[in-house]
């Protein structure tokens, strides 16, 4: 907590005196209401989300998985419904018991194992058309042992499947009784047993939670949270000047800098992201299916540049495809520095001269497109843009049509999550998302997911790291360190929390 000067004191100490009320909360008993900006949401059901942005940093506030990552540098993974789990059968079943203290919202019971089986089933039923499907892919049958015990036979042993059941989309855990009993309603009133309650959901408005007093964890302080739907950042940031809101995310970089100078305005830029953004080829097209043509454009290409105009304190340069923090991330990977006259030449030596090539990319990311642009003219090449909406991009990225494609990878916090869909070849598409066709570290990824000595494992992460590195099927620009702007009376937020890379809110509190 923030020193509080001596008038603040005395004024929370007469208040506890008057009202028996915790400090933070005698401050501003009738004020512990946050407001954030939020963007526009798809679903609040797991089987549904599309956003570990903004879906998730409310999903993680209203529910639970079996297991969660400690906020920190390391995303290490721990116990959330869960108390712990067994591995048998070579890695193939994995037994979790579970916590006997936790109900579920809205007087619907105790959480048991039949929800957890039920919550897996529905996500996996082909009915359900979940696009979250994936992150569960490897099970292949769910069983209750008893209330308190799950088993999950797997297709093939895996040393990385309790990420799957961590808080992230798909693994979020549901009610049986509450999807059951509201019905087409459950995706918008989502029970959950998480520190917060659905009070309100307008999913292109504004989403309101409550406290939940019968939360397992520690209780939160706040009362109420409210999401507001604000899609123009100048609209957000109008607002926030407004004091109407207490939270905002700020992307443009003159943004960035006015508040940095304002007083009565913190700028909380995270040390922590599974967010990057990356070019990537089509490896089948030529010139793109030969190395040396990918490297080339890697010597064209000035990422700091990028990095400063468009990004500033929230973003930095990075060359691997998986961010710090990672099992099995290293600094230790070809690095190539920005020589336009060295990617001329590679390209001449390749017996490509006059290159052109086309860019698939959202308008949202138009300065960077013109940048690139004209990094890649003064290596002598020609590119073209294909400005396209995001819904259409989504869809591109599956498509394999393109010759580069801006791409966006935000992950959890696992080697597997972005090298196995991105990087292997069972992900190709119309598969999946393996826009580059690349086939190149299939062996390394095979065999670090059967894999169960922790070193040994992230070892062969690294080896494909660098592998890709070298091949260059992606080309990594930055990493996207998540920025909001919080207005000086939000006290004890706390460290951000990944994958969903929003403020840890359940420590804050408001004192005007």
């Amino acid at each position: 907590m923030s020193s509080l000067n001596r008038r603040d004191v005395l004024k929370a100490s007469a208040a506890v005196a008057a009202t028996g009320l915790p400090a933070w909360q005698a401050a501003a008993a009738d004020e512990q209401h946050l407001r954030i900006q939020s963007n526009a949401l798809n679903s609040l059901d797991p089987a549904h989300q599309t956003s570990a942005g903004d879906e998730g940093r409310i999903a993680i506030l209203i529910s639970n998985a079996l297991m969660r990552y400690v906020p920190g540098p390391k995303f290490d993974l721990v116990p959330d419904l869960a108390t712990g789990f067994e591995v048998r059968d070579g890695g193939k079943v994995y037994v979790f018991k579970l916590r006997k203290d936790v109900k579920w919202h809205g007087g619907f019971g105790p959480f048991t194992a039949r929800d957890v089986k039920w919550s897996v089933e529905r996500i996996l039923n082909p009915e359900t058309k979940s696009r979250n499907a994936g992150q569960l892919q490897e099970i292949a049958s769910v069983d209750v042992v008893d209330d308190h015990t799950v088993k999950f036979t797997l297709k093939a042993p895996s040393a990385v499947f309790p990420h799957a059941m961590a808080t992230f989309r798909g693994g979020f855990l549901m009610s049986e009784a509450a999807a059951k009993a509201q019905g087409a309603d459950y995706a918008k009133q989502i029970i959950g047993t998480g520190p917060f309650v659905v009070e309100k959901a307008v999913l292109d408005q504004e989403v309101v939670l409550k406290r939940n007093d019968e939360y397992f964890g520690p209780k939160p302080k706040l009362d109420r949270i409210s999401f507001k739907i604000i899609r123009e950042s100048s609209t957000a940031t109008l607002a926030f000047d407004r004091g109407q809101l207490d939270i905002v995310a700020v992307k443009e970089r003159e943004n960035i800098d006015r508040y940095a100078r304002n007083p009565k305005a913190d700028v909380k830029v995270s040390d922590v992201s599974t967010g990057l953004f990356l070019l990537t080829f089509n490896t089948t097209k030529a010139p793109f299916d030969r190395k040396e043509v990918r490297q080339a454009f890697q010597h064209a290409i000035d990422k700091k540049a990028i990095v400063q105009a468009v990004y500033a304190q929230r973003g930095r340069v990075i060359d691997t495809v998986v961010p710090p923090g990672v099992e099995g991330y290293t600094e230790s990977v070809r690095k190539y520095e920005h020589d336009p006259a060295k990617a001329r030449k590679m390209l001449a030596d390749a017996g490509v001269a006059n290159l052109s090539c086309t860019l698939t990319i959202p308008t949202d990311y138009q300065r960077e497109a013109v940048m690139l642009q004209a990094q890649l003219k003064a290596a002598g090449i020609t590119l073209a843009l294909k400005m396209i909406d995001r819904p259409t991009w989504f869809r591109a990225l599956g498509q394999g049509e393109h010759d580069l494609i801006w791409n966006a990878h935000f992950r959890a916090p696992t080697a597997d999550a972005f090298l196995f869909s991105s990087y292997h070849s069972s992900n190709k598409p119309p598969k999946g998302t393996n826009c580059a066709f690349y086939a190149g570290v299939d062996d390394l990824i095979d065999k670090a997911r059967v894999t169960f000595d922790d070193k040994q494992r992230a070892a062969l992460y690294t080896e494909a790291i660098q592998r890709i590195a070298e091949d260059s099927p992606s080309i990594p620009i930055t990493l996207e360190l998540n920025t909001h702007v919080v207005q000086k009376y939000v006290k004890d937020l706390g460290l951000y929390r990944v994958p969903e890379n929003a403020p840890l809110l359940e420590a804050a509190y408001i004192q005007k």
